[in-house]
């Protein structure tokens, strides 16, 4: 490794914005071998939400683990404050698994999913090549995705295929490695998405895929059974503990055999507590499948298709009103009408019919009793499915993003998202045409953030196509096909399911999950009339590790979360229509700090055994240890309630004089006044009522200061704040430091008792 490549848990992650989602260590995550023959860095050239909820991208990671030899880590492109971080402290580009700088890998394996994160890559390897000189070879991939033509003089290897199975074979050719049946195996053995990511994703959910091959590609695939779909629910609930599944399906590819998958699930699972979404599928394909389907266990909103083009004469007689009034007969409470469309001509003509379905709908929605909707979610075509000419320029552009915002303002209908706009689908279509004479072009655009790129999408192709006209390049035309010469794989006719493993799989017998979310046998109907069942709480004390010191409070919340359902802990539920685990939390621990006090309570469903506290122990994860716990009853105060006075301890750095005459000083004072900064305000506090006691402690020969803070309803304060009151800024930077919990207290009058001392 390299030899100037200084710690990143010292000198970098304590000093950025959001450090977990560089640190790695997620659940699930792979740890590579020391020993590998080929390591490859497997770059994403999108932010790491995008990245890690990628579902292409995290199958080509861990069939790439499995296979003997090969060490995959991922790698994504750092925020500016991040970049100029790395600067400062002199540490390269790192990966997210061992940290290991990006120089240490043999290939830098680019994952190429969308043009407009392609268009991140000329800025990346630019920075990237500024920092080394020699940097690893560049290679780029893709399954059953197109290779936008401004990548041609970055990287001599383009390796690209319409299934795992042939992209993984000539990897295996070009990179020097022997993949074996590596794609067979992981397909048969039970497909989840494994990488159940911390922080950064908004979409918090376990994703199944209905067909074989990658999920964004224009070449049909084949259905999977539905045997096969359900154990990979099954599989993925058993290991992630995740309660929200999506089901994914290429564009408007209908699949036909979800009532069978969830006929298989409800039989080995309880999914009372499960938020379920299904794919869009045509009204056609709802009518000749789905109507004697109830969604009791579902995320009740159903997207049906409406193509764009149509013309509808009569509302009430189309096919996509009958399916949806059957739909709310049988209790679904949103419809969301996708409006897919290939073309600018369709998606114009299809506005008015679109709206004519949704006042139809909407009309027959007032005649139920509950509350429905009627939702709005635009699906453009996959790029090299868009047809076609149109020219580019200002006028029209103008023009079609105004006829899309008068659509949004006519439309009854609510828009399920608002990331849909003309400008983004014009720009990948306009990068999908340019060459590499481009390359100069896109290395001085900024790295802007997801939300900054998508406030920038209006301008940015105005400055991109300004500044190309300015060095005198010459503009792609639209009537022109897109250029497949670096993606000759597209071109493919048929899909090659024959000699491709994961198209093959048998279906092997599915788990029997019946304990999955604290599912036990039904008792008698009379004796549940007779029995009450006893409900208890149960209180657990856990360490949180230094492995683990840079994930947030709501990060640990949805880990402790996640490990109480694959326990199969029978928790308590909250009623209503998204029911939620009763569990309560101690007061949350300062982001960077440690800890042995950290507190939660989960209240049974039942009474307690000890089996409980040791199936807990098992599945949690490395950084998080389970110290004691403490079987109360169920209606005893919670932890939040009673909490109210904290130790904390810091190792000072050696060679410091004058802490003691600090110490006293400031406890002389009456009021200790600190600017408190956040990302919305600032404002001044007074910080002495919350300290209790400062001492120093020098028992163990290093210096550490302790002090006891207290937890009141006008808040507490940070121990970094004090600290920061204490020393200079020339003297201690506190967010070097290492803080610790080492205890939280029940405290009345004079007398002090740990929350695990329950009389």
């Amino acid at each position: 490794m390299n030899e100037n490549y200084s710690d990143p848990v010292i000198d970098f992650f304590p000093y950025i914005v959001k450090p977990g989602r560089y640190y790695g260590g997620e659940p699930g995550s792979v740890v590579p071998a020391a020993d590998a023959g080929v390591r490859l860095l497997l770059m994403h050239s999108g932010e790491y939400a995008s990245a890690i909820a990628d579902p292409d991208y995290r199958r080509l990671y861990f069939i790439l683990n499995a296979i003997p030899g090969v060490a995959a880590e991922r790698a994504i492109c750092f925020d500016p404050d991040a970049r100029q971080r790395l600067a400062d402290s002199g540490n390269p580009p790192f990966s997210l698994e061992t940290r290991r700088p990006w120089t240490d890998f043999n290939f830098m394996v680019f994952y190429v999913a969308d043009p407009l994160e392609a268009l991140r890559i000329p800025r990346i390897l630019s920075e990237f090549k500024r920092l080394t000189a020699a940097g690893p070879p560049v290679v780029f991939v893709s399954v059953g995705r197109v290779f936008p033509s401004f990548l041609a003089d970055l990287s001599d290897s383009f390796i690209g295929d319409i299934s795992f199975t042939g992209l993984i074979r000539k990897m295996g050719e070009a990179l020097g490695f022997d993949p074996g049946d590596t794609v067979g195996q992981f397909f048969s053995g039970g497909e989840t998405s494994q990488i159940v990511a911390l922080t950064g994703v908004p979409d918090d959910e376990l994703r199944i895929p209905l067909f074989a091959g990658p999920i964004a590609t224009p070449i049909p695939t084949p259905a999977r059974e539905p045997k096969a779909v359900a154990r990979d629910v099954l599989l993925g609930l058993d290991k992630t503990g995740l309660e929200n599944i999506r089901f994914l399906a290429p564009d408007t590819r209908p699949y036909a055999g979800l009532p069978e998958v969830f006929s298989h699930l409800t039989v080995r699972a309880n999914l009372a507590h499960l938020q379920i979404r299904v794919p869009p599928t045509t009204p056609q394909a709802y009518l000749d499948n789905w109507t004697t389907f109830r969604p009791h266990f579902l995320r009740s909103e159903l997207p049906l298709v409406f193509p764009g083009g149509e013309r509808v004469t009569d509302a009430e007689s189309h096919p996509l009103a009958e399916a949806g009034q059957q739909a709310l007969a049988l209790g679904w409470q949103a419809l969301i009408l996708v409006y897919h469309f290939d073309h600018w001509n369709s998606y114009r003509k299809g506005l008015s019919s679109l709206i004519a379905l949704a006042d139809f709908l909407i009309g027959r929605c007032k005649s139920y009793s509950d509350r429905r909707i009627v939702c709005i979610k635009w699906l453009p075509a996959t790029e090299t499915d868009w047809a076609g000419p149109f020219e580019c320029n200002q006028r029209i552009r103008s023009a079609l993003t105004s006829i899309h915002q008068g659509a949004l303002q006519r439309l009854p209908g609510v828009p399920v998202d608002d990331y849909f706009t003309p400008s983004a689908l014009l720009l990948r279509q306009f990068l999908l045409r340019v060459g590499p004479d481009f390359i100069q072009v896109f290395e001085e655009l900024p790295l802007l953030s997801a939300d900054e790129q998508r406030m920038a999408e209006t301008n940015l192709l105005t400055t991109i196509i300004e500044t190309a006209t300015a060095r005198g390049l010459t503009l792609p035309e639209f009537d022109q096909p897109v250029d497949l010469s670096l993606s000759p794989f597209l071109q493919a006719e048929n899909y090659p399911g024959d000699n491709t493993p994961d198209c093959q799989v048998e279906p092997q017998d599915l788990p029997v999950l019946t304990q999955v979310f604290g599912r036990r046998p039904r008792k008698a109907a009379f004796t549940r009339r007779l029995t009450s069942v006893p409900k208890r709480r149960l209180r657990i004390q856990y360490a949180k590790k230094a492995k683990l010191r840079f994930f947030s409070h709501l990060d640990m919340v949805r880990v402790v979360e996640r490990v109480i359902r694959r326990s199969q802990v029978p928790v308590a539920y909250s009623s209503g229509y998204h029911p939620r685990p009763k569990i309560s939390f101690g007061p949350p621990l300062p982001w960077g700090a440690i800890s042995r006090a950290e507190y939660f309570d989960m209240v049974l469903d039942t009474d307690y055994e000890s089996a409980h506290v040791a199936s807990l122990k098992a599945r949690f994860p490395d950084g998080l240890e389970i110290v004691q716990t403490l079987a109360l009853p169920a209606k005893a105060v919670s932890l939040f309630e009673r909490i109210n006075s904290i130790r904390y301890r810091v190792g000072l750095p050696s060679g410091g004089e004058g802490w003691d005459e600090r110490i006293q000083e400031f406890l002389n004072h009456e009021s200790v006044w600190f600017e408190r900064t956040t990302e919305k305000d600032s404002r001044r506090i007074d910080i002495r009522p919350f300290v209790q006691a400062l001492r120093i402690d020098r028992t163990s020969g290093a210096i550490y200061l302790e002090m006891d803070i207290s937890v009141t309803n006008r808040g507490t304060v940070r121990p970094a704040e004090v600290v920061s009151h204490l020393g200079t800024p020339e003297h201690i930077d506190p967010r070097g430091l290492l803080f610790e919990r080492m205890e939280v207290f029940i405290q009345e009058g004079s007398r002090r008792t740990s929350p695990m001392e329950f009389a």
